[in-house]
This record gives structure tokens, C-alpha cells and sequence, in this order.
């Protein structure tokens, strides 16, 4: 896994320190993450 998280992060030019998560549920459970982070995205704001 620590192989794949390196390509990853160097193919999508990612910056320096940069980490992936690979997503072990179902498209259903991916997509919640993603409106989730989309949502906390403007908490800071």
C-alpha cells in the first residue's frame, strides 16, 4: 500500500508531504467523503 500511496502522490503532482487514503467501502461510502470534505471545505471561513 505504501507503494501505491507513493505513485499516487507523485502522478497527480501532489505537494511535498502530501498523503493519499484509499477508500476500503463501498462508491456509496467514497462519495459521502467527498460531499463531506466538500461541506468542511468552508467551516474555516
Amino acid at each position: 500500500m505504501l507503494e501505491n500511496e507513493r505513485y499516487m502522490v507523485e502522478y497527480s503532482k501532489a505537494p511535498q508531504g502530501s498523503r493519499a487514503v484509499f477508500m476500503t467501502c463501498s462508491s456509496t461510502g467514497s462519495m459521502e467523503a467527498v460531499i463531506m470534505n466538500c461541506f468542511s471545505l468552508f467551516k474555516g471561513r
